[in-house]
């Protein structure tokens, strides 16, 4: 048996499930876009795009970087927005006709196979979706592969699990509440590349050059525990089925540990996270 047949089931699996919440980023886009704004421009800076430029965006959920840097390179320019979930990618397709960006294109791509023609593009950017990858050294290859030489990418992935208690918590909840490991192991998880040598390896490992990796603050700012419930539980891939099937007694028995859990983050404006992400900015040979 192959490694791609090996895996093949985890990577379906994996696919599913962000099928599976798109609907939950739909109604929380709003939400999404406004958090996703500082790390979004910086991974543009990083960028540093030109009028003309083609680019693509990989797991682009709600489309938000991608319609950031449409704006950036102009209607000589054309950015490719894609995910490998169709319902997401459907998501995307919405929030360009709302906002009414036309320089852009969609595809249902996978970020470890993107069949796209080698050096085909100016730019990539993937955020918050590495991660997820059954095999990020393989979809690190395909990205650099994809990219005209001199190419740049910028990638975002979470820091680790104990610097995201935005997450960290549902998922330690969870995990407590029902005795279970979240994600299950084998399983690739948001804090799956928080391991910046491990990253970097797999960075240089692809080929890519002048490689700078950042720390980026993102917390998750809300007006109360049910603003923060009700995110999570609608777009965390990880926990939305989980949550979503509990009988009614374990739900509020979660609910109240969780409660208890955000008591030290909250101040007089409601609830602040802390949250952590990591920018990776590098250039193709």
């Amino acid at each position: 048996m192959s490694e791609h047949e090996d895996i093949g089931p985890l990577r379906n699996q994996v696919h599913a499930v962000w099928n599976s919440v798109a609907a939950g980023w739909a109604a929380q886009v709003d939400d999404i876009e406004e958090r996703g704004s500082g790390v979004a421009g910086l991974m543009l800076d990083g960028l540093a795009l030109s009028p003309g430029d083609r680019v693509l965006e990989l797991a682009c959920g709600t489309g938000a970087a991608g319609i950031a840097a449409a704006r950036q390179v102009g209607p000589d320019g054309m950015v490719t927005m894609s995910d490998v979930a169709p319902d997401m990618v459907e998501v995307a397709v919405n929030r360009t006709r709302q906002l009414g960006v036309t320089n852009v294109a969609t595809a249902v791509l996978d970020i470890e196979q993107i069949e796209m023609p080698d050096g085909t593009f100016d730019a990539v950017l993937c955020r918050e979706g590495l991660m997820f990858a059954v095999d990020p050294g393989r979809a690190l290859t395909e990205i650099h592969r994809v990219l005209k030489p001199g190419g740049r990418m910028a990638v975002s992935v979470w820091a680790a699990r104990d610097r995201n208690p935005w997450l960290g918590l549902m998922l330690d909840a969870v995990a407590t509440e029902l005795g279970i490991e979240v994600p299950p192991p084998g399983v690739p998880g948001p804090f799956s590349l928080a391991d910046k040598s491990a990253l970097t390896g797999l960075v240089d490992g692809a080929g890519f050059l002048d490689v700078t990796l950042t720390d980026v603050d993102n917390p998750y700012v809300a007006e109360d525990f049910e603003q923060w419930w009700g995110h999570i539980t609608a777009i965390s891939g990880p926990v939305v089925a989980i949550v979503k099937n509990l009988a009614p007694e374990v739900r509020e028995s979660l609910r109240g540990r969780l409660r208890d859990s955000v008591v030290e983050y909250q101040n007089a404006d409601g609830i602040e996270l802390p949250g952590v992400e990591l920018l990776v900015v590098a250039r193709r040979r």
